[in-house]
This record gives structure tokens, sequence and C-alpha cells, in this order.
């Protein structure tokens, strides 16, 4: 999360190590100073809401395990918010895949979610941003993106990428 990760491969007998490049800096055709950010913005995927797990009991009941993704991931990105000039966002948000939406009443769901965990860990409201995903109709997606329309990172149909296999 602070850009120092590397990994190390063979290719082609040769031994190859991939890292985060510096940002480029740049001047305009004014002369301006501009500055490309040089980073891949990573996106953290959680588990839908409707599976439970029993690595949390409340009430002697499952934790719905979706909901215990959506407090760690969103914690876990605060690290890179402070500190570093590596953070994953120059916005500061937290930008998460939603998998398995069922429809408006999920999309709902999920962006309340959101909206408590914000509270609970003192961020603005919308610093985390939602990418849908569903594998069965994008024109649902596209309605349900107004129940979360201040979190938009878009909509991903995973049935298009598996078919190009």
């Amino acid at each position: 999360m602070d850009g120092t990760l590397t990994e190390t491969f063979e290719k082609s007998d040769q031994t190859v190590e991939c890292r985060r490049q510096a940002d480029r800096k740049m001047k305009a055709p004014n002369g301006d100073p501009v500055t490309l950010k040089r980073r891949t913005v990573g996106l953290d995927r959680t588990v839908d809401h409707q599976m439970t797990t029993d690595s949390v009991l409340q009430y002697g009941e499952e934790t719905p395990e979706g909901m215990l993704d959506t407090i760690f991931c969103s914690n876990l990105r605060l690290a890179s918010f402070f500190g570093t000039e590596n953070t994953n966002s120059a916005a500061k948000s937290v930008y998460v895949v939603m998998p398995k939406m069922q429809g408006r009443k999920g999309v709902t769901f999920a962006e309340d979610t959101y909206s408590r965990v914000e509270d609970i860990l003192h961020l603005l409201q919308n610093t985390v941003k939602l990418r849908l995903m569903d594998s069965n109709a994008a024109c649902r997606l596209i309605s349900c993106n107004v129940c979360a329309s201040e979190r938009p990172l878009g909509i991903h149909q995973h049935w298009l990428s598996r078919s190009n296999r």
C-alpha cells in the first residue's frame, strides 16, 4: 500500500523486476509543469453481503461476511492515506468492487453499509467508491447506479470478461 511492492520473475531467460515507477514530471505546451501519476489504482474485491461467517458472532449468529470485508478493507486502505506520496488514490478514496448485486435493494444495502463504515472510521461520506458487478443484466445495474450515485466507480458484467478467454 505504500508503493514499495516489487516482484521478480523469469522471462525469456532473464530476471525481470516489476516495481512502481516514479511519477513523470513534464511540461505542458504552455510551459506549465504537469505530473503524470504512474500508478495503478488498487481495487478491493469484497464478498457479497449474502454470505455469512462464524469468525465473528453477533448474538450467537454468524455475521454477513461482506460487512466484515467492508470495514476491514476500508480500514486497511486508511494506511495509504497518510505519510506517503505513494497513495493508492490521489483523491484519498477507497475503491471497492462489489459482486452479486441483487438489484436496487442490494445496492441500497451496500450504500447504507459503506455510509455507516465511513461514520465508524471518521471518513468523509462517499470516500468509498463502488464498482458494481452482476452476471445477469447490465440494464438492471444501470438503474441501480442511481442508488449509489455518489459512489460511482462503474459497472462490470463479469460474463463479458469470461467470454473472451
